[in-house]
């Protein structure tokens, strides 16, 4: 017997935001980091949070 075929679920709700930066600057210990999350689609139909870090100034 053959499957119905699957519907997508949404990716999110609207509300929140596909993306987020964080920056943690603290002179004392020269400290100058940022963290960024994203949510992307992958190969397969499905959803995968990204996530890159690394000094401010720099790509992570």
């Amino acid at each position: 017997m053959p499957k119905a075929p699957q519907t997508a679920l949404p990716r999110q709700f609207s509300l929140f935001p596909e993306s987020a930066r964080l920056q943690r600057i603290d002179p004392a210990t020269n400290c100058w980091r940022f963290y960024r999350l994203t949510l992307q689609d992958d190969l397969f139909g499905g959803t995968v949070l990204v996530r890159s870090w690394g000094r401010l100034g720099t790509t992570g």
